[in-house]
């Protein structure tokens, strides 16, 4: 892998795929299997959240009232 890193001694600078993999797990790199993984279950989560956003609209346009409070609301209230 090019590292785009030119040196005045060396010149360009590689780095082997492995080598890269090794070097990222030291410091918290997932590997491609364990990000593949947390992709999907983000993906899986927004479509969650969609769907759940969804029926909270439909929930909020069909609230029910206890009669007491309905009452006491239409006493306090003239049409």
């Amino acid at each position: 892998m090019d590292l785009l890193v030119d040196t005045p001694v060396t010149g360009r600078l590689y780095i082997c795929a492995t080598c890269l993999f090794q070097a990222g797990h030291k410091v918290g790199m997932l590997d491609p299997t364990q990000s593949d993984t947390l992709i999907k279950k983000v993906k899986d989560a927004q479509t969650e959240i969609l769907e759940l956003s969804d029926e909270l609209e439909k929930e909020r346009n069909n609230k029910t009232v206890p009669l007491k409070e309905l009452k006491k609301l239409l006493a306090t209230n003239t049409i």
